[in-house]
C-alpha cells in the first residue's frame, strides 16, 4: 500500500515549503533517496532547488519506477539558459540533475504509461509521482532531481 507523508520545512534561506515522501516498496528505514523539485532562478542567474515543494522517493521505489524512465529519456539537453553545460548523457543518482519543462513532463507521461498495466498499488505510486510533476510544471523552466543513491 502506498505510504505518503508530508511536512512543512524551512529551507536554509528561510523559505517554507512542503516536503512529501511516497513509498511503496521502500522500507521506512531506507536512507538513500532522490528528491524532485522545481528550481528557482534569480535575475542574476543563480539557481536554487530548495525554494519549492518537493517529492522524495527512496531507493527501492526509485530503482523500480524512476531509473528505467530516466534511462529512457536520457541524454537530455541542459536547460540552464545562462550557463548551458550541453548534454547530460545519463542520470547521475549521486548528484544534481537538471531538466527543462519538456523533459520534466516527459517523466510524468512515461510514469502514467507505465502504470496503465500495473496493480493498483503500483498505479497509485506512479500516479502520485506523475501528479506532483504535472502540478509543479508551471512553477519554473528548470527542475532538479537530486540524489544520494
Amino acid at each position: 500500500m502506498l505510504r505518503k507523508t508530508s511536512e512543512n520545512i524551512i529551507s536554509e534561506y528561510g523559505c517554507e515549503r512542503k516536503a512529501t515522501t511516497i513509498r511503496l516498496y521502500s522500507s521506512d528505514d531506507e536512507l538513500v533517496f532522490i528528491e524532485l523539485t522545481p528550481a528557482f532562478i534569480t535575475e542574476d542567474g543563480n539557481i536554487f532547488w530548495d525554494r519549492y515543494d518537493s517529492l522524495t522517493v527512496y531507493r527501492t521505489d526509485c530503482e523500480k519506477f524512476l531509473i528505467p524512465i530516466f534511462d529512457e529519456i536520457f541524454p537530455i539537453k541542459d536547460p540552464d539558459p545562462n550557463n548551458s553545460w550541453g548534454m547530460q548523457d545519463n542520470f547521475d543518482p549521486c548528484s544534481l540533475n537538471w531538466f527543462g519543462r519538456e523533459d520534466w513532463l516527459k517523466i510524468a507521461e512515461l510514469l502514467r504509461k507505465r502504470c496503465a498495466d500495473t496493480n493498483s498499488d503500483e498505479r497509485d505510486f506512479c500516479l502520485e509521482a506523475a501528479g506532483f510533476i504535472e502540478r509543479t510544471a508551471d512553477i519554473s523552466v528548470i527542475f532538479c532531481i537530486e540524489g544520494n543513491l
